[in-house]
């Protein structure tokens, strides 16, 4: 069996390509992805303080990692979403997995540049 991490609010893979063969090992990963996001974010906030207008991602970051989960492969494949895109060549609109990496999906560049 195989485990994958997600965020369960936007149902988007924490990482595209990885994927765990138990869930310790998972588990695990996601505990040092957490740690990680909370050290950036520690690390921004040291250097420069709260008060701040720009824009800051690192506290997005450890909402998104703090709220994910470990799930099965299989499980994620049936619960997916499927979105609605426009192809780049045709302009005709598609339906495709969330999730697609953009070298494969038809509405990126990166696909007809290949």
């Amino acid at each position: 069996m195989t485990y994958l991490i997600i965020d369960p609010q936007s149902y988007i893979r924490e990482d595209l390509y990885k994927t765990y063969r138990t869930i310790t090992a998972a588990k695990i990963s996601l505990r040092a992805k957490q740690k990680k996001a909370k050290k950036a974010y520690d690390n921004f906030v040291a250097k420069h303080g709260t008060d701040g207008d720009w824009f800051n991602q690192t506290d997005v970051r450890v909402e998104v990692v703090n709220r994910s989960i470990v799930i099965t492969e299989d499980e994620f494949e049936k619960k997916e979403p499927t979105v609605i895109r426009k192809c780049l060549r045709t302009g005709n609109t598609y339906a495709e997995r969330l999730n697609t990496p953009p070298c494969l999906s038809r509405a990126s560049e990166t696909h007809w540049d290949s």
